[in-house]
């Protein structure tokens, strides 16, 4: 975001951030600080979004589940989808449609897909964000709905 890279810790639920980002051929180093720490969100996946937020899903266990996240550059991260699974890297798409990778979505299934798509305001969904892999779906009270693959 901007002349910054952020870099992620999910082990150690720590976001850092490096500036400038392009400090290779500087003659000193760059400036490190920890952006936050111990948010119970342990990120794993970044991304600059279109609005200039940083874009972020977490990954701690299969019995944790964690969601997806932005943050605006000063402030806390704000939850977009909360609780989904174990998390692995995000991109977001021209018209702000999320496609998120989700590890061990299934026992069979080592990696899996989702779809998260931006809603317009007063929709059903709580959270404004819809989270949808493949199959059935199903609602959850958090504002998302999920369909897995067969």
């Amino acid at each position: 975001v901007g002349n910054t890279l952020y870099i992620s810790d999910n082990r150690r639920d720590a976001l850092y951030k490096v500036t400038p980002a392009d400090f290779l051929d500087m003659k000193e180093g760059p400036d490190v600080f920890t952006v936050w720490k111990d948010k119970g969100i342990n990120p794993n996946g970044v991304y600059p979004g279109r609005d200039g937020t940083l874009l972020m899903v977490g990954f701690k266990s299969d019995t944790e589940k964690r969601g997806i996240y932005s943050m605006k550059p000063g402030e806390d991260p704000k939850v977009l989808v909360k609780d989904v699974g174990r998390l692995d890297g995000l991109y977001q798409m021209k018209d702000g449609t999320l496609i998120v990778t989700v590890s061990g979505a299934r026992p069979s299934i080592r990696t899996g897909i989702l779809v998260v798509r931006p809603l317009p305001p007063g929709d059903i969904w709580a959270s404004g964000w819809r989270a949808t892999p493949t199959g059935p779906a199903t609602r959850g009270a958090d504002g998302w709905s999920a369909r897995r693959r067969r």
